[in-house]
């Protein structure tokens, strides 16, 4: 019996080059994703590891993508248990998000997609009962320039069989790379988002349009609205010296090691939606209070320096 690998990968591939002004920048993002995928692919073939537990069940997703993330929903009887794949950005399908009825684990169905746009992927997906609805958060990236515009997609996937669109946010860049929805016990609903890239011109989206942890308020799905423009490590002058080194962040470019960078990767909501975890690769991962989200406040941050 097979199994699906299912990989989760950094919102671009690091193969970049110096412009003459000395600032890394991505020449070809497509081809550089491309080249990183040939890689992965033309490696010997992973070995089943099953060391504690027994494979189950197998399903061919398709799509003709590289799989992303997993997130497992329980609905409660009678709709029952469902896992939600996103998909990833090389060769650029804009497969979308898959949704696979698991309630017989042995035979796994699949039983829906949604989201599928040409020149973008669907890597992140998280799913949350706000008020009487099972709502598909879908953090959208572009892959292809007609892509059009990366942000957050909203389903309503109450029935998981017959997903319906609810709403899209627009992010600057690139877009959403990874998500979190939270409901506080207030009902107060909000997509938590990290936006990698925006911080500063020149980069590889030429972007300098506010922070890269964004928080959208999605109480009512249909109608999100992003509160404020983000925090950003940059912006921050009580981190100017968190950098590597010592020095000073004022580069989305001055990290350590082998992707030497400052960028929001990913975002998880604590505390009943009062505290946000946000993995800034070499700024470390940074605790914020955002029990008031138009101000997230910074709190502590990790000392070590590789969070992938």
């Amino acid at each position: 019996m097979t199994v699906v690998a299912l990989l989760a990968a950094a919102p671009l591939s690091p193969s970049v080059s110096a412009h003459p002004g000395g600032e890394p920048r991505a020449t070809d993002l497509k081809g550089a994703e491309d080249h990183e995928a040939q890689k992965l692919a033309s490696g010997p073939p992973s070995g089943l590891v099953a060391d504690n537990f027994d494979v189950i069940g197998h399903v061919n997703l398709g799509g003709g993508s590289p799989n992303g993330d997993v997130f497992f929903h329980d609905y409660g009887d009678p709709v029952g248990k469902y896992a939600f794949v996103g998909s990833w950005s090389s060769p650029c399908s804009g497969a979308g998000a898959k949704i696979i009825d698991v309630n017989d684990p042995r035979h796994p169905k699949v039983v829906a997609r949604t989201g599928g746009r040409t020149g973008t992927s669907s890597e992140d997906v998280v799913v949350a009962q706000i008020g009487g609805m099972h709502v598909l958060g879908v953090g959208v990236q572009l892959c292809k320039p007609q892509g059009g515009s990366g942000g957050l997609a909203l389903f309503d996937v109450s029935d998981p069989r017959r997903p319906r669109s609810l709403s899209f946010v627009p992010t600057p860049a690139g877009g959403v790379h990874e998500l979190d929805l939270v409901v506080r016990p207030d009902g107060m609903a909000l997509a938590l988002l990290a936006v990698p890239f925006v911080e500063f011109e020149n980069t590889y989206f030429d972007a300098d349009a506010g922070g890269e942890f964004r928080i959208v308020d999605i109480t009512d799905p249909s109608n999100p609205s992003e509160i404020g423009e983000g925090w950003g490590v940059i912006a921050d002058s009580a981190l100017k010296n968190w950098g590597g080194g010592g020095q000073e962040i004022d580069s989305s470019f001055q990290g350590l090691g082998y992707f030497a960078a400052h960028y929001a990767h990913s975002v998880r909501g604590a505390d009943d939606g009062m505290t946000a975890y946000v993995s800034y690769w070499d700024s470390g991962i940074l605790k914020f209070d955002i029990s008031d989200p138009s101000q997230p406040t910074s709190e502590r941050r990790t000392t070590a320096t590789d969070t992938r």
